[in-house]
């Protein structure tokens, strides 16, 4: 791929240096923002799955722990 876009951008006539340049830019920036943007859904799919086994298992919310004696059955006065 790069040797094909390299010889036909020459071919038009533009310098072989910023051919080069520009060709390898662009296959970096397109292999590493895949990556990049890989990397990002992958973490925010991992934190919603283990969100979401919490909120089916009943464990307590990354919030502030309730105080104790809030509910009737808990000694507590709020319905």
């Amino acid at each position: 791929m790069e040797a094909a876009l390299t010889a036909a951008l020459a071919a038009v006539g533009l310098p072989l240096a910023a051919v080069a340049t520009a060709v390898l830019a662009y296959r970096l920036v397109s292999f590493w923002a895949v990556v990049a943007g890989g990397w990002v859904v992958f973490f925010f799919l991992r934190r919603r799955d283990r969100l979401s086994r919490q909120a089916q298992d009943g464990l307590p919310s990354a919030g502030p722990e309730p105080e104790s004696g809030l509910w009737p059955e808990q000694g507590g006065d709020r319905p």
